[in-house]
């Protein structure tokens, strides 16, 4: 399915554009909008630098796309690389919580008031920490390594740095 949206101006201003002062600040986070979180949601931007260290993250993001889904993927390296993981932050603008595919039943967590759910992934790839945004899309907070249950408190702890950058 395509979705096609159109915008038009419905008022003139006169007056010839400008840029601005160069002291001006500018912002490197774009505004939220309410125009629906599927305008908003960059997976990308939902874990700040700021939180990296508390995290343990020590590379940059990874964008890719799959299926449809977009995907941001941070490394967390330790001393050993069996102790290493993958914190991965994807948007599903189709796809809701009842869509969420997991290895067993999945348990509800509380995230400042959003619904969400958190479960090992198919095949135990890891655990995985679902955000619901609308009836039908979500955003998924995977740590994806060793011994997924392991990894459900790291994907928990990016779940809540993530949550707070919802829309």
């Amino acid at each position: 399915m395509v979705l096609v949206l159109l915008s038009a101006c419905t008022t003139q201003t006169t007056g010839t554009p400008a840029p601005a002062e160069s002291g001006a600040s500018t912002s490197t986070r774009p505004p939220r909008t309410s125009s629906g979180p599927e305008n908003a949601v960059k997976p990308c931007e939902l874990l700040p630098d700021s939180t990296h260290q508390a995290l343990g993250i020590t590379g940059q993001p990874k964008p890719r796309q799959v299926t449809g889904v977009t995907w941001c993927d941070w490394r967390v390296r330790k001393d050993s690389a069996a102790d290493s993981y993958t914190i991965s932050v994807g948007y599903y603008p189709a796809l809701g919580l009842k869509d969420l595919r997991t290895a067993g039943p999945a348990a509800p967590v509380d995230l400042g008031g959003r619904t969400a759910v958190q479960g090992l992934g198919p095949d135990n790839i890891g655990c995985i920490v679902s955000i619901e945004l609308t009836a039908s899309s979500r955003v998924d907070v995977m740590g994806i390594g060793g011994d997924p249950a392991e990894l459900c408190a790291p994907a928990l702890d990016a779940a809540k740095v993530v949550e707070r950058e919802l829309p």
